[in-house]
């Protein structure tokens, strides 16, 4: 079996609960090799969450630069104590440079 195949294999089984030993049985490989591959997957996933979180954080930067001064505030404090929902919408309006939409959620969170 190809080690990009087997990797991709290990990953849907180690997802289905299957236990490293279990996979090497059903791969027909050893569970030193399931274990290496393993280690070498979950730091390849890291350091795509990492770099994944870094794009994030830099275009969230980016987007509440766009927002005024004055709501820059008030909007990260709702945004503490909002629901996933409200806190969704408001990151969508945010990564759009909807500040209508924002200021709007600061509005209703104000009433409430």
């Amino acid at each position: 079996m190809a080690e990009r195949a087997r990797r991709r294999e290990i990953i849907k089984l180690y997802n289905q609960g299957l236990t490293q030993a279990q996979i090497a049985e059903k791969l027909g490989v050893s569970v030193k090799t399931v274990s290496r591959d393993w280690r070498k997957l979950h730091g390849y996933i890291e350091r795509l969450k990492w770099a994944q979180q870094k794009k994030i954080t830099a275009l969230l930067d980016e987007s509440l630069n766009q927002v005024p001064k004055v709501m820059r505030f008030q909007l990260l404090g709702a945004l503490l104590t909002a629901d996933e929902r409200t806190k969704t919408h408001a990151f969508k309006a945010l990564l759009a440079g909807d500040i209508a939409a924002l200021r709007l959620m600061l509005l209703r969170a104000r009433d409430e």
